[in-house]
């Protein structure tokens, strides 16, 4: 995912204000919508513990949370899928399904937003470095 500054430089400033505002209409009420639903989730004793963790990608989905009660033996699940405490997720099936107490809208937390654009700032400035000290070194030739 991009970030702000990224798509300013490649669009332009206006393109970029109706992109945030139109983000910020569709993304934040449904962000709220998957607070409350962790909320719940944690106040009826659920685990809701999750795998996804943008720096360390062992695996799952940002939306993953594990449906057992809080305190439960083993691995986490989320439907046919188990991860460890560290997150590293494999495919389990189970032959009866497991029932998810809640159902979470496909994006990332705001934790996991800033951390993910954390990481990809980081990436980018490491490539723009590179591409600037390779055109000033001279060729060999």
């Amino acid at each position: 995912m991009a970030t702000w500054r990224m798509y300013r430089e490649a669009y332009g400033l206006r393109r970029t204000v109706v992109a945030w505002i139109r983000h910020q209409c569709v993304m934040a009420p449904d962000r709220a919508v998957n607070r409350w639903r962790d909320v719940r989730a944690r106040l009826g004793g659920y685990c809701n513990h999750r795998p996804w963790d943008p720096p360390k990608r062992h695996g799952g989905y940002s939306h993953w949370r594990c449906a057992r009660r809080r305190g439960h033996a083993g691995m986490h699940r989320f439907l046919n899928y188990v991860w460890n405490g560290v997150g590293d997720t494999e495919y389990s099936p189970i032959e009866a399904a497991v029932a998810q107490p809640w159902d979470r809208h496909m994006m990332m937390t705001m934790r996991q937003q800033r951390r993910w654009d954390r990481e990809t700032n980081a990436q980018e400035r490491r490539r723009r470095h590179e591409r600037r000290l390779a055109a000033e070194q001279p060729d060999g030739r």
